[in-house]
């Protein structure tokens, strides 16, 4: 009896930990870029886990202010496996997104936990410690995935403001209701800074403090946005990256360089009443101080000047002199088995945004699956002789469903925009715009028989055919005869393209 009595009163400090849970990848974070690498895992059949700090899949969009839209249509704003459900060249609001992405972890049945905060991330021999609360759990690979916009930059002489004046950051700022009576001063002239200062600016004197950035000349959502942003979209996404010459020299700058305004343009801020002031450098009696020595008698300062990255939970030597990530295409080489994702210009100029967090996602994924165990590797080897269904092996791999790969998408994005500037150069308007919305087949044909073909008779024949209304599959590739090109006429094209310089015309 005393021996059951004393083992009920035992101290609960003394008792043992839990065991710690295993599992081949853990994701520290369930937005965008978590679910993404989640998404690509589970296709492969890997095990892994996703931990989100929030409460409810999707928070992280719906703690912003209220009338926040995104800037890239709803066409290049889905994810790997599920488009997102709004028309093509809308603007989803910040709510429509939140609800997306928490469809979509259910869609896929991904095992998210929200309400776990890791609070430090360690290595322990080959394998790495996720410690979040009085939970540990090792895992062979790590991927980050919690973004870069996690604390506001504000300056250190904000501390020196007079406390009534009121304080916000675009993660607490709502609406206009929110803010007292008073003069409102908006420190930081991007996008946010433009939006949140014209939406102000209707019901309290509002400042906007900061450079000009300038703005882009195309009006959101006209018809020039919607034709020049998919080659946009697609230079962005394809050309601007780690992996081309002129991606690397643009990241250094793009990291640095504040976008210029999309939505909100200067005329319009300043129809809005929106006095334009310079940049806020200190404080004078209590009060923020402007770099021409002018102080601001404002009851509300809204610092909108951006969002650093905070990893001081990650207890490993992985970051440069600055604070940031060393890695290549968020694979960390000093630390295998560690990943970053959802990084601004990680590998490409859209890594951060929703239609371009999944080829990160899915380069990682693929990083992930290849670091398999010998056991693991010939088992996969068994299954592929044997011809059965596998992670690896789909049902149909015997004749798989034809598919293009990102060169061949690459390829088709740029016969059909030549396609179209040389019909609508020539005249021959409605035949470009058939090209443009054709097969691939018939850009390639065109370009091939452009490249190939006597310029005099190009101009008779594209024109002939734009006034009697033929289709392209009566443009000849030969004066000579009436056939499409064949290989030798490839080997003529590159010959002439070698020859060819910029300011020389078209190739002849």
């Amino acid at each position: 009896m005393n021996r059951q009595a004393t083992d009920h009163k035992r101290d609960p400090r003394t008792a043992p930990a839990a065991a710690p849970e295993r599992f081949e990848t853990v994701i520290v974070g369930g937005g965008q870029a978590g679910l993404a690498v989640g998404y690509h895992l589970a296709r492969r059949g890997r095990r892994f886990v996703i931990l989100d700090a929030s409460q409810r899949t999707g928070d992280a969009w719906r703690q912003r202010w209220d009338s926040l839209q995104l800037f890239t249509p709803a066409r290049y704003d889905g994810l790997p496996g599920m488009p997102f459900p709004a028309p093509a060249f809308s603007y989803p609001t910040k709510d429509q997104v939140a609800d997306y992405l928490e469809a979509y972890a259910t869609r896929f049945d991904l095992p998210v936990r929200t309400g776990v905060r890791v609070d430090r991330l360690s290595r322990d021999g080959d394998r790495h410690v996720v410690a979040a609360g009085d939970s540990r759990i090792l895992a062979d690979h790590v991927v980050v995935a919690s973004g870069a916009h996690h604390k506001p930059r504000i300056p250190a002489f904000a501390a020196d403001l007079d406390p009534r004046i009121l304080q916000l950051d675009p993660n607490r700022y709502r609406d206009p209701s929110q803010l007292p009576a008073g003069g409102v001063l908006v420190v930081g002239a991007g996008n946010s800074g433009a939006e949140i200062a014209f939406e102000v600016s209707r019901t309290h004197p509002t400042c906007l403090s900061g450079p000009a950035t300038g703005h882009i000349p195309i009006r959101t959502g006209s018809r020039w946005d919607r034709l020049l942003t998919p080659p946009f979209w697609w230079f962005v996404s394809r050309v601007l990256t780690v992996q081309t010459p002129i991606g690397r020299k643009a990241r250094p700058k793009a990291l640095t360089t504040t976008s210029p305004l999309e939505r909100v343009r200067p005329k319009e801020l300043a129809a809005a009443g929106v006095e334009r002031v310079p940049r806020t450098v200190g404080v004078q009696d209590g009060s923020p101080m402007l770099e021409n020595g002018r102080v601001m008698d404002v009851a509300t300062v809204l610092w909108c000047t951006g969002f650093r990255p905070d990893f001081t939970w990650i207890d490993l030597p992985v970051f440069d002199r600055d604070g940031t990530p060393a890695h290549h295409r968020g694979v960390v080489g000093s630390q295998p088995g560690l990943y970053f994702v959802g990084l601004w210009f990680l590998s490409a100029f859209t890594s951060s945004l929703l239609g371009g967090v999944g080829h990160d996602a899915e380069y990682i994924a693929e990083q992930i699956a290849s670091h398999q165990h010998d056991g693991q590797r010939r088992a996969a080897a068994r299954h592929q002789s044997v011809g059965s269904p596998g992670p690896d092996r789909p049902w149909n791999a015997t004749h798989p469903t034809p598919s293009r790969s990102p060169s061949s998408a690459s390829k088709t994005v740029l016969y059909r925009m030549i396609g179209a500037a040389v019909g609508r150069a020539l005249g021959a308007r409605s035949h470009g715009l058939t090209i443009m919305s054709g097969g691939w087949v018939w850009g390639r044909r065109c370009c091939c028989w452009w490249m190939t073909t006597p310029r005099r008779w190009r101009r008779w024949r594209v024109m002939s055919a734009a006034a009697s209304g033929r289709t392209t599959r009566s443009w000849p590739s030969a004066r000579r005869s009436r056939r499409w090109p064949r290989s030798g006429d490839w080997a003529r094209s590159r010959r002439r393209l070698r020859c060819w310089s910029p300011g020389s015309g078209w190739p002849r």
